[in-house]
């Protein structure tokens, strides 16, 4: 049986599934079918700009890194 076949979902997630249809006249593998697609194929915005500030700031953070590391071994090399 592949993943085409079936599907597992918790209790509260089928009972809401099941409300979900029967409040708007679809049937269930509709919905799942619809679901899964838009999941796997629409593009998240909230996500990409998510992981766009953490490239950014991985940058920032490597040159201040970089700028207190230098501080650090002057500080070492002048206490000795």
């Amino acid at each position: 049986m592949d993943a085409g076949d079936l599907i597992k979902l918790d209790q509260p997630l089928a009972e809401l599934l099941d409300a979900y249809c029967r409040g708007n006249g679809v049937d269930e593998q509709t919905v799942v079918a619809l679901a899964l697609r838009r999941f796997l194929t629409d593009d998240d915005p909230a996500l990409a700009a998510l992981i766009a500030g953490y490239v950014k700031m991985g940058a920032l953070n490597a040159q201040i890194a970089n700028e207190f590391t230098v501080c650090e071994s002057e500080a070492l090399t002048e206490s000795w």
